[in-house]
């Protein structure tokens, strides 16, 4: 068997996808394979939010920049290097070609020490802004990592290596099509990654055993400060389980009371700290004395103590501390291979009970995604009149389930999938959180990058859910999804203007500041954008278009122009200050195209009153049919026994299990309302 046939599938798709795009925006095939290997490094904890760029100089002495992240408050540069010799045909990647491109990145950075090389730069280039930026603030890296991405198989065998290089932690790493497919195919959300401790100066670890099951055994040690730090200082977000990685990128702030604790009396930081939780798919000990001696880690994933992990990381490297003396208790978990992925979730969901990392942070699986996804498979689009046909939007709640929908499809039905959910009409959930937010006023947000966007989200979501799921219903499903088409009519409206394609650059930033003007305009003048005209016409019309490039023209002016004081455009965006003086200028005012978008907000409110009643009513005919369907299972004594085992039972509830097995489902609000809240404590869905 060839060794590229696993591959051979994603790469064509990859490749299609690649091409379709780059032809439909007009924006190059690297820029295109770089956006969704950078969205994919994020998602994974290979890479932080990446932002593209175009640097590149050809020859002996040439660099090469495809995107980066400057993460000053933690002193880490990330720089993304793309492959562009690849990517016609499936090809094996050797340590010298990768090598080739991450020499070539490395020069940049090692360029960007020198006012020479910067006074030689085109001002108005990626290049100058970049390397500006990295000089004026060389002596805060701390670490540098460097990311190749490849659409080829590599044949280096630890595709993450580190060094350091003048004081500061160099890593490289490899991010090939075999990655790629890994991390889509959800096989796994790290790589197959071993943490020998020998590489880091240490023999081994002593461990505990604390219990031990068919689905997993844990056991109980303790971490020293330095070790931890010199493994997180390689690895970085690798080792953190997404939701906490999401949680420690949208907030950066360390703990101070950490950071004290490790300065002032590092010996008593064990007894202070809470210490990590982490799991593992396996390990390798050496047993002395009957003493489990930890000598190899695979697949290391901090669930809990990712705060504490970067803070002492952070004291390490601001603070020049002194870790020798600091300890952390650990609690690892080796989960079998073949366990649900469930057990891990949950193990990360009840460690972090107590802490931070709230429920909004376990975002991925609330139920708010469940109803998009659901409501995407069953509301159809208004008939279009040129092709004659309805069609769905697809939203994605999982990376890859577009895909995976087809996989086993053949060609015909594989076409009429297409035609019924379009790719063009494909949404997912970080997607979802830069359109919401944009509308929302809040275009330095969104221009932070997916992650923080996304937190932001998922806190106004997950409190408007717990505070009245009845307003998610069929018209809010539809206004989310007209709030996605806003944006991506703006996208190609910008992509499509001669004064862009004239002068590219900050296309992200350029869009999302637009969109807040337009929606500030309709705030200050009392009116609401009409989201039911947008679902109708799923788009809008060539004059609407023109007027809306021509206002994120009028953007890009100012943002491309920042105060003296700032030197990075894209961190200006970032800032709430880019925003409120783009506010000043009223860009959006007097423009004819606001009374095409809006009504006012009394039928705004009474549209929402009533799709409200509505959304309540279909609640309870869903909550009457999951009690019918209970009852029929015969599954009602086995939900009554759960209810006994966690203390649940209240009076009213034991009242409705009375009546549910006499097979009556007519229960009091009390009664009902009881049920819900075990339902709910159970994590039991009731299917809308």
């Amino acid at each position: 068997m060839n060794p590229f046939d696993q591959y051979a599938d994603t790469f064509v798709e990859l490749k299609s996808a690649i091409e379709r795009n780059s032809i439909s925006s007009g924006v190059s095939s690297v820029n295109i394979f770089v956006d969704e290997y950078s969205v994919v490094a994020a998602d994974s904890g290979d890479a932080p939010d990446l932002f593209p760029v175009e640097i590149f100089k050809d020859g002996n002495y040439g660099y090469q920049i495809n995107a980066y992240n400057f993460d000053l408050s933690q002193g880490e540069l990330t720089l993304a290097v793309a492959d562009t010799e690849f990517v016609s045909d499936l090809a094996t990647i050797t340590r010298q070609h990768a090598e080739k491109y991450i020499k070539r990145a490395f020069r940049f950075y090692s360029n960007c020490k020198k006012l020479s090389f910067i006074d030689e730069l085109e001002e108005s280039s990626d290049a100058y802004e970049l390397a500006s930026y990295i000089n004026q603030n060389i002596d805060f890296i701390k670490r540098l990592r460097i990311i190749f991405f490849t659409t080829g198989v590599s044949t280096i065998q630890k595709a993450l290596e580190f060094e350091q290089i003048d004081g500061v932690d160099f890593s490289r790493n490899v991010f090939d099509l075999v990655r790629y497919h890994n991390i889509l195919a959800n096989q796994s959300v790290s790589e197959n990654y071993e943490i020998i401790f020998e590489d880091f100066g240490v023999d081994s670890l002593p461990l505990l055993p604390a219990s031990q099951t068919d689905g997993y055994q844990s056991y109980m040690g303790v971490m020293p400060g330095d070790l931890l730090a010199k493994i997180y200082s390689l690895y970085g977000g690798k080792l953190l389980e997404q939701n906490v990685r999401v949680f420690l990128q949208a907030r950066t702030k360390v703990n101070r009371g950490i950071i004290d604790t490790i300065q002032n009396s590092p010996d008593h930081f064990f007894a202070y700290n809470n210490g990590l939780t982490v799991t593992a798919k396996a390990i390798t000990t050496e047993n002395v004395n009957g003493v489990h001696n930890l000598k190899k880690i695979e697949n290391l994933q901090i669930v809990n103590g990712g705060q504490t992990t970067a803070s002492i990381l952070y004291a390490r490297d601001k603070n020049k501390s002194d870790l020798t003396s600091v300890s952390v208790q650990m609690k690892l978990n080796v989960t079998n291979s073949d366990v649900s992925s469930d057990l891990v979730k949950n193990i990360s969901r009840f460690s972090n009970t107590q802490n931070a990392v709230r429920e909004a942070d376990f975002f991925s699986t609330h139920p708010f995604h469940v109803f998009m996804e659901k409501t995407s498979q069953r509301i159809e689009t208004p008939l279009k009149l040129e092709t004659g046909i309805r069609s769905k939007w697809f939203y994605e709640r999982a990376r890859g389930q577009f895909k995976d929908r087809q996989a086993y499809m053949t060609p015909r039905k594989r076409e009429q999938f297409l035609s019924e959910f379009p790719r063009s009409q494909l949404v997912d959930k970080t997607g979802l959180s830069k359109f919401y937010m944009s509308l929302d006023g809040k275009p330095y947000l969104v221009s932070q990058g997916a992650q923080k966007c996304f937190l932001a989200f998922a806190d106004i979501i997950s409190s408007q859910w717990k505070r009245d799921p009845a307003y998610f219903n069929d018209d809010v499903y539809k206004e989310f999804i007209a709030k996605a088409i806003f944006f991506i009519e703006v996208d190609k409206a910008v992509a499509a203007s001669k004064w862009y394609k004239e002068n590219r650059g900050y296309k992200a930033e350029i869009v999302t500041y637009a969109i807040a003007c337009i929606a500030k305009e309709v705030e200050e003048l009392k009116l609401s954008i009409d989201y039911s005209k947008i679902w109708t016409s799923q788009g809008f019309d060539a004059e609407q278009l023109a007027e809306i490039a021509d206002i994120a023209k009028n953007v890009r002016e100012i943002i491309v122009n920042p105060p003296a004081s700032t030197s990075n455009i894209r961190e200006y965006c970032k800032k709430i200050q880019c925003w409120e003086d783009i506010k000043r200028l009223n860009i959006a005012s007097n423009r004819p195209i606001i009374s095409t978008l809006t009504i006012q907000k009394t039928e705004a409110k009474e549209r929402k009153v009533y799709a409200k009643k509505q959304g309540k009513i279909d609640l309870e005919i869903q909550f009457e049919i999951f009690l019918q369907n209970l009852v029929d299972s015969g599954e009602v004594g086995k939900l009554l026994n759960k209810a006994k085992q966690t203390m649940l039972l209240t009076p009213n509830a034991a009242s409705a299990f009375r009546k549910l097995n006499r097979n009556s489902i007519i229960l009091t609000y009390p009664e009902k309302d009881a049920l819900k809240r075990i339902l709910k404590e159970l994590q039991i869905e009731i299917s809308r």
